[in-house]
């Protein structure tokens, strides 16, 4: 298996670090309530949209990937 696969592997299952706010970001900040508002509901499903909708939003805005997958 190529790095990139596990990579891509590695966020399917979760296993990616989590997101973390860029300074500044409103935006990021608004993800970040999200997600933890869907952690602490245990609702899985709505805080892994958050992370995916995030790491976009980190890649497009922010320019920041996690282990070389962009997202975009």
């Amino acid at each position: 298996m190529s790095d990139e696969t596990a990579s891509f592997v590695a966020a399917l299952f979760g296993k990616l670090p989590a997101p973390e706010a860029h300074p500044g970001c409103d935006e990021c900040r608004e993800f970040q309530k999200g997600r933890q508002i869907a952690t602490e509901a245990g609702d899985g499903s709505a805080e892994a949209d958050a992370r995916v909708l995030w790491r976009n939003h980190l890649a497009h805005v922010h320019g920041i990937t996690y282990q070389g997958i962009s997202y975009q």
